[in-house]
């Protein structure tokens, strides 16, 4: 059977928000049996199974998922699981983008998933493009069609941007 050895210290998951071991499933055991069962779904290719555990609510496993969609380039199911309302594999595919510098695919994800919108600003003050990058936080911060939560952190980065020019 093969083997899912762990990504505790696998460097292809540093700095991404939602992949890596580096937390405990609420819903596992002393023996972290939860966390088995999803290294042997994952080593397995057992995707439907591993997909099961995550609508269980079991955090290995989405962490498992996400690893094997990153890892595939499986962008659509990316999208497809962060439109189903799972906000952990938006910020797992903008981070995808961000990673591959593809600033086109963030522009477009970002008419699906405006929250996207704060990654492709990232990506574009690290281009040195600021101003690009104000105009992409002003349009999410001002998009009535965006979550609540979204406007008022694009508004939040805004604000210290403003304070830091001040300074």
């Amino acid at each position: 059977m093969p083997e899912y050895p762990g990504d505790t210290d696998d460097p292809r998951y540093d700095g991404w928000s939602h992949l890596g071991d580096r937390y405990r499933c609420p819903l596992t055991d002393a023996e972290l049996n939860c966390h088995h069962r999803a290294s042997r779904l994952l080593a397995e290719q057992r995707e439907t199974e591993l997909r099961q555990m995550v609508h269980e609510g079991h955090r290995c496993a989405f962490v498992r998922l996400m690893g094997l969609l990153v890892e595939a380039g499986r962008v659509e199911s990316l999208r497809e699981v962060a439109l189903g309302g799972d906000e952990r594999a938006g910020v797992t595919l903008a981070e995808y983008w961000v990673r591959r510098g593809d600033e086109a695919a963030l522009r477009r994800e970002t008419a699906v998933l405006p929250r996207t919108g704060l990654w492709l600003a990232g990506l574009l003050r690290d281009r040195g493009r600021e101003r690009e990058a104000v105009e992409v936080l002003t349009a999410l911060a001002t998009d009535a069609g965006a979550d609540e939560r979204h406007r008022q952190e694009a508004w939040g980065l805004l604000q210290r941007r403003t304070k830091r020019d001040e300074s």
